[in-house]
């Protein structure tokens, strides 16, 4: 942001993600206390766009190409992150992992181009595990795994 004030450039984020349906019940939901004390925050993102070899892309290509300033992690983790400020308040840490699953797609001139914007050759994984310690009777073990 620092570059773009300083070339003169405005920027900005557009935060029309508030208002997807499915975040509007996910914010209903937690006001209403459904999840009861919310103690992690996990969210995967993805979306389907066409190649580009037999249907027309509906992105377009220098989106895919990290020397043209694309990639979906530019494009997109600016809107997740006023998501989760919103939604849970501001985090004290992220992690990131990104993956590019099709490496080869079709620009708009119908030529094949690979994908630089970011590459992985191993499905991602995840491992969280949390243990808190409360007043708990004894006996009983409060803790949380997950394993993706």
């Amino acid at each position: 942001m620092k570059l773009a004030e300083k070339a003169g450039v405005k920027h900005g984020v557009v935060q029309d993600k508030l208002w997807l349906p499915g975040l509007l019940k996910l914010e209903t939901l937690k006001q209403a206390g459904f999840f009861g004390r919310i103690l992690s925050v996990r969210g995967e993102f993805g979306y389907w766009v066409f190649e580009g070899d037999t249907v027309a892309p509906q992105r377009p290509s220098w989106n895919y190409r990290k020397e043209d300033g694309g990639g979906i992690i530019m494009d997109m983790l600016c809107h997740w992150r006023y998501v989760l400020d919103n939604l849970f308040g501001r985090r004290e840490g992220r992690i990131l992992l990104g993956a590019t699953h099709i490496p080869t797609r079709w620009d708009e001139a119908g030529q094949p181009y690979y994908c630089t914007a970011r590459m992985r050759r191993t499905p991602p994984s995840n491992w969280r595990a949390a243990w808190w310690r409360t007043s708990i009777p004894p006996g009983v073990c409060a803790c949380a795994a997950t394993i993706c």
